[in-house]
């Protein structure tokens, strides 16, 4: 992620912010997940390094880089 989880808005969380690049393809359909929403890279790290980093919970508390995205994903999927 593009800074430390926590810095950001109060009870917020990665898979709020416009960077969750969850992509098309963001539930699971079996395993430890199962139809829950799949962890996924910060987009904004990326335009940041240059690199892409590891995979997000969606869970994890929104740093200092959080933007409101329009659409939030569910949690799982419907």
């Amino acid at each position: 992620m593009a800074h430390w989880s926590g810095t950001g808005p109060d009870l917020k969380t990665c898979r709020e912010c416009i960077f969750f690049d969850h992509g098309n393809h963001y539930y699971s359909k079996t395993g430890m997940r199962g139809g829950g929403l799949k962890p996924a890279k910060c987009k904004k790290y990326l335009a940041m390094t240059s690199q892409n980093g590891g995979n997000i919970p969606h869970d994890t508390r929104a740093c200092k880089y959080f933007e409101q995205a329009d659409v939030v994903p569910p949690v799982v999927s419907r």
